[in-house]
């Protein structure tokens, strides 16, 4: 993508860094790394420590089975601050996306992906960022803003030695009139992941607490084997959890497991069965390959999200959700 912007735009838009925030909501403030359009104020605001973001790469197109999905993307997990600005009366959506554009590019950051309306970008709410609008007790995911088609939306990408940061924008028109003073106002919703390491606060479970959780209860969780999201290869830092399982096995020879997958919500009920099931399927095949574990000793099984040990509803909830437990095999 070609950035350009006229000058006048991008004086407009530096003077927007000590623009008006007299409007702001409590505790808002402009991400560092990017700047605000001048006199547009801050009505949404939230920040977490550590979650996922998906990064759309293509546009939605509608696949075989009936589903609307994204031709590419990418999730990524770090600290997440997202920004919803109103625009000041009388900006157009080009002008305040092609100032993004350029203070973006001033900053370093690569361009990824772009589009413009539902012809190129598929279907609009797919690239909406949901975020609370607080004081002006109006939710905008259902008062129709931008489907006349008037949005844009672009992803960027900032490599740093201190973590890498990835920015995506989605501009729009509001076009219902469910909130008169917002008609034809223009609406930025900003989301900055800066990608970090996790902090570790999941302490391995070890071989002999995993024999006597199943000598007392008939099972064991493991939460500590880890897979990227949609993914059934095993991420290296699962070594540990399954170094101990092996263990487990090693020193119980009569013992028999069956490996059972558990997931999240995320998804349809027959995804997460098939996810789980593969997942579970792959921590099998890395203890008879890489531990010498006798195939006959072990089974593999999934149940999706069938049984929860925490809510869904939070993302401390699912984190605890997704895990392998071990069933002592009769």
């Amino acid at each position: 993508m070609k950035w350009l912007v006229t000058f006048a735009m991008v004086v407009a838009f530096a003077a927007g860094q000590a623009g008006s925030a007299r409007a702001d909501i409590a505790g808002a403030q402009d991400h560092p790394l990017v700047p605000r359009f001048a006199g547009s104020e801050i009505i949404a605001y939230k920040t977490t420590d550590y979650d996922e973001h998906t990064v759309a790469l293509g546009p939605v197109y509608e696949n075989k089975s009936g589903r609307r999905v994204l031709k590419d993307k990418k999730v990524v997990e770090g600290k997440i601050t997202r920004i919803l600005y109103r625009m000041p009366a009388g900006k157009s959506v080009l002008q305040v996306v092609r100032n993004y554009e350029k203070a973006l590019e001033k900053r370093n950051f690569e361009p990824l992906f772009s589009c413009k309306g539902n012809g190129q970008c598929g279907y609009f709410p797919w690239f909406r960022q949901i975020v609370p609008i607080g004081r002006l007790g109006v939710d905008p995911s259902v008062a129709g803003i931008g489907m006349n088609g008037d949005f844009r939306y672009l992803a960027a990408y900032l490599p740093r030695g201190e973590g890498d940061v990835y920015a995506t924008l989605i501009v729009y028109r509001y076009a219902s009139s469910v909130n008169r003073a917002w008609k034809d106002l223009v609406f930025a919703e900003l989301t900055v992941v800066e990608l970090e390491p996790m902090e570790d606060e999941m302490v391995v479970v070890k071989a002999q607490d995993l024999a006597k959780s199943i000598a007392a209860e008939g099972h064991a969780a493991v939460h500590q084997i880890l897979f990227d999201p949609d993914s059934d290869v095993i991420k290296a830092e699962s070594k540990p959890a399954i170094d101990e399982i092996a263990r487990l096995l090693q020193d119980n020879p009569e013992l028999g497991i069956i490996l059972v997958g558990h997931t999240d919500n995320q998804g349809s009920l027959s995804y997460n069965l098939d996810l789980s099931k593969r997942r579970a399927a792959a921590v099998k095949a890395a203890l008879i390959r890489e531990y010498g574990i006798a195939p006959e000793r072990l089974d593999s099984a999934g149940v999706g999200f069938l049984a929860p040990i925490a809510s869904n509803r939070t993302e401390e909830g699912k984190a605890r959700n997704r895990r392998v437990e071990l069933v002592e095999r009769p």
